[in-house]
């Protein structure tokens, strides 16, 4: 492709939008921990938890904060209170001796699932949990499109 081809395809402010698509973006912790013991399922509930437990000091982390009281003042203080952080879980699963796994929100679901995806359940075979992933979203405290109206109002200034 040639220099002309681009000109038609990057929008005029490119550089902008990629900033305003960052700053714009919500904030984002992910979290994954391997499962030791793919056949037994005990303990998993309380693995999650503390799982999600460990994305929402990642969020605490961020913001300097030492201990959950000093995170819940920081939040009313600098507007994070309408920002709530909103953190989930999910099971990495597949039947024993597959080769790719499905995330399902409960193993008792996988079957379901896999029928859903795939077509065929196997319920004579064994479910194996291989990895639990956790991830936490806040949302950014300027939305997209107030930062577009800011830089466009900057760059009327700048002409």
């Amino acid at each position: 492709m040639d220099v002309l081809s681009l000109i038609h395809i990057l929008p005029p402010l490119a550089g902008v939008l990629s900033a305003v698509g960052i700053v714009g973006a919500p904030e984002r912790h992910d979290l994954t921990h391997s499962w030791p013991t793919p056949h037994d399922h005990d303990g998993l509930a309380e693995a999650r938890r503390a799982l999600e437990d460990r994305v929402r000091a990642e969020f605490e982390h961020d913001s300097g904060a030492t201990d959950r009281a000093e995170v819940d003042r920081a939040e009313v203080d600098d507007g994070e209170a309408d920002r709530p952080i909103e953190v989930a879980s999910v099971l990495s699963c597949r039947y024993a001796g597959q080769g790719h796994e499905i995330e399902v929100d409960d193993v008792q679901r996988f079957g379901t699932v896999h029928e859903e995806r795939n077509g065929f359940s196997l319920p004579q075979t064994p479910v194996e949990v291989i990895a639990l992933r956790a991830f936490g979203e806040r949302r950014s405290p300027v939305s997209p499109i107030e930062l577009l109206e800011r830089c466009l109002l900057y760059t009327s200034r700048c002409v």
